[in-house]
């Protein structure tokens, strides 16, 4: 099948359930979309990696690592619909349309349809984020995320950047490109939008980019880097590794002052963060697996961390203990990888990334000890095992990546 075909049974779905599922009152048989997503992907016809600049623009091809990023992230939306208190219609329209668009930006080798699908994706996210919980936080997002997310737009122009070693070009083409990454991923001083969206907004609305659109932007930049020339990739590695270590360090640190799913958003910005560090050394073999290992740990953790107070399975400790860096969770291979990659180009860089690391171990497992005070009020029965099931199957996903990592990196995305 091709990958138009794939993206447009994610918008179709989506938005045909927000249509069909409400007026009948089932909206809980919203899960079908990102099912639907995850069927039709795997019938996808694949291809070489689509590199950004590279192909004309009718030229569309999923490779083997886009196609298991894209249904696994279609599996951890499942989770977060079953462990979401309700459904709404406008989620499984957006949940469509953002997953659409990343799908078309994974296979897009021409560098404007690349550019104007995450920005399309980001557009769609922000005004379901806006529409929800309107006030500065979301606001934020559309006033900085998304013109920030343009700027790839302004680089397309510039790729392929071809012939031109020296001069004000390839410098410009770097500096879009990283701004605009960076502006998707939120990392800083562009990421305060993520920490006010991701902490006010549902998780259901928010997980697309957790588990989609952010992990698809940073696998675009790492094939950016061997097809810029070598004055752009030393100005556009070194904004993301400046950037990277910058917002991991501030991450953790404000992660010990919060609670809940403020600190969750915290620890998974780190994260964010720590995977775009490891592609700005230049290193693919370790920023491979450092990125996907890192997006497979939040796709397990966020369907449940990301959830209101109230969703509270017997699962939640053991998705922090995930977290904390340490075997068998797959956050330590994934940190551990960040590590490697430093240790080649930077030695404070890898100190530094080693602080963050002490971090976030802290504060996953103080979490994972925290009482909450009170108990929420029990739900019905079927709907308690329910979401029991759902927690602990993502929580054994998770845990089995983490004791076999290169076994779970070739399953899913035929990495070797």
């Amino acid at each position: 099948m091709n990958p138009l075909a794939v993206a447009a049974v994610w918008a179709g779905t989506g938005i045909a359930g927000a249509a069909l599922l409400p007026p009948l009152r089932l909206r809980r048989l919203g899960v079908l979309v990102p099912l639907a997503g995850l069927a039709v992907v795997l019938t996808a016809s694949l291809a070489s990696a689509a590199v950004p600049g590279s192909t004309a623009p009718a030229t569309l091809s999923l490779d083997r690592v886009s196609q298991g990023l894209v249904a696994a992230g279609a599996g951890s939306l499942v989770a977060t619909l079953l462990l979401a208190p309700s459904v709404e219609a406008a989620q499984l329209r957006t949940i469509g349309l953002a997953a659409a668009g990343v799908v078309v930006a994974l296979a897009s080798g021409n560098a404007i349809v690349w550019a104007v699908a995450l920005v399309g994706s980001l557009c769609v996210l922000s005004l379901r984020w806006i529409a929800t919980t309107p006030g500065r936080a979301t606001f934020t997002a559309g006033r900085v995320a998304v013109p920030g997310a343009a700027a790839l737009v302004a680089a397309a122009a510039f790729l392929p950047v071809t012939g031109v070693l020296t001069g004000a070009r390839p410098v410009l083409a770097s500096g879009l490109l990283a701004s605009g990454i960076a502006a998707i991923a939120g990392l800083l001083p562009l990421g305060g939008w993520a920490i006010g969206a991701l902490t006010n907004v549902a998780a259901a609305d928010s997980a697309v980019w957790v588990v989609l659109l952010a992990p698809a932007v940073l696998l675009s930049a790492l094939r950016l880097e061997p097809v810029l020339p070598p004055l752009a990739l030393v100005y556009f590695e070194g904004i993301l590794t400046v950037l990277g270590l910058a917002s991991a360090l501030w991450q953790g640190m404000i992660a010990h002052r919060l609670s809940g799913r403020a600190r969750y958003v915290r620890v998974l910005l780190a994260d964010v963060a720590l995977a775009a560090t490891a592609i700005g050394t230049g290193h693919m073999a370790q920023a491979l697996p450092a990125l996907l290992l890192l997006a497979v740990t939040h796709m397990t953790t966020s369907p449940l961390l990301l959830q209101e107070p109230d969703v509270r399975p017997r699962a939640r400790p053991l998705m922090w203990l995930l977290l904390c860096g340490l075997p068998p969770g797959p956050s330590f291979w994934g940190r551990f990888a960040v590590l490697e990659a430093l240790s080649q180009s930077s030695f404070w860089g890898m100190v530094a990334a080693a602080v963050v690391m002490v971090l976030l171990f802290v504060a996953a497992l103080v979490a994972s000890l925290r009482r909450d005070d009170g108990r929420p009020a029990e739900p019905l029965r079927l709907r308690r095992l329910t979401d029991e099931g759902a927690a602990w199957t993502v929580f054994g996903g998770g845990l089995v990546a983490g004791l076999v990592p290169g076994a779970a990196l070739t399953l899913i995305f035929g990495v070797r």
